[in-house]
């Protein structure tokens, strides 16, 4: 377990800093970098999403939990995103600090750790977190950064640009397309399912280079405290999620909605997850700091390595998030929920 942790982790880090050194030696450009993120969006991401649709047992149940632990992770953020950030004075700010606090990475990073840690039945049950996730990330969090970065955003415009993104955009039509053929109990065709696992497997390499390229490490004190604002207030409120649902979690349980050990695990790890990938691109298309954005998402990347292996330590001890009477979410560092 330890090892597959470690090298999922180590790997994400590497790509980057071998994006960020590629710019420095002038090899590539910060357009580049926006470049392999478009890619990444529309082509690998879209990809990866189908091929993992293909790859699930088919008959999979849906852990209760996971519904759960989603709606406590976007309340908390959007509800934090709103009170927190509405009185931001210029409309780029406003956007980045808000699309940034919900949605989770998990396609691009929980992914290949879940899998190499627990096996296909853990990446089942993250899976099924994921597609509300989707539904946020490249619908809500789009419909965010373009309302909120106009100058006078509306109610109308933001519902229609959400309900664009959630037909139209890759991402989306892939889950769409991915839900119908389980649905419908479709084969995947096996010249077309090796296709999406290629494109799927340079997903990673795409994203974590492009965020690579475009962080910059000097900032102005100003880019400091706002970077300081976003990371603290996400933080605070995606262990606050985690926790609580590791607190609900053996309550499902004794009412039999399959709230097992594993299940409790994925959920609370998922939630721990960093700022999505995409959220970069957003950012870069309609106007707002790129290098700051790219800079958010890289240091929730950091954030989020020893959380996610505090908890995956857990797995396998029966109690799971339980000890001593106390639900315990982040043993190795020392919080709990008492």
């Amino acid at each position: 377990m330890v090892h597959h942790a470690a090298t999922a982790f180590v790997s994400n880090f590497a790509l980057i800093a071998l994006g960020l050194l590629l710019k420095r030696r002038e090899v590539v450009q910060e357009s580049d970098g926006r470049t392999l993120l478009k890619l990444a969006l529309n082509v690998t991401t879209p990809a990866l999403l189908l091929h993992t649709f293909a790859e699930a047992p088919t008959g999979s149940v849906t852990p209760s939990l996971a519904p759960v632990a989603w709606l406590l992770s976007f309340g908390l953020g959007a509800l934090g995103a709103w009170v927190g950030f509405r009185h931001k004075g210029s409309r780029q700010e406003r956007a980045l600090l808000t699309g940034m606090m919900t949605g989770l990475n998990l396609g691009m990073f929980s992914y290949p750790i879940i899998q190499g840690i627990f096996g296909v039945k853990g990446l089942c049950i993250v899976a099924c977190l994921d597609i509300p996730n989707m539904i946020v990330n490249f619908a809500y969090n789009r419909a965010i950064f373009d309302g909120l970065a106009q100058e006078r955003p509306s109610g109308a415009r933001l519902l229609r640009t959400a309900g664009r993104q959630l037909l139209t955009a890759p991402a989306m039509m892939a889950i769409w397309v991915g839900l119908a053929m389980r649905w419908l109990s479709l084969p995947m065709p096996a010249l077309v399912d090796d296709t999406l696992a290629e494109l799927g497997h340079a997903n990673k390499v795409l994203v974590m280079m492009g965020l690579g390229v475009l962080l910059k490490i000097r900032f102005t004190k100003e880019q400091r405290r706002l970077l300081l604002e976003l990371l603290s207030l996400r933080c605070t409120l995606s262990f606050a999620a985690a926790a609580a649902t590791a607190a609900l979690a053996p309550q499902l349980g004794a009412l039999g909605h399959g709230a097992s050990p594993l299940v409790q695990t994925v959920c609370v790890m998922a939630l721990c997850c960093p700022i999505p990938a995409v959220s970069v691109q957003f950012a870069l298309e309609v106007g707002c700091d790129g290098a700051l954005a790219a800079a958010a998402a890289n240091l929730s990347n950091l954030v989020a390595f020893p959380v996610l292996f505090a908890v995956a330590s857990y797995h396998g001890d029966p109690a799971g998030l339980q000890r001593g009477g106390k639900i315990q979410l982040l043993g190795h560092l020392g919080l709990s929920l008492m």
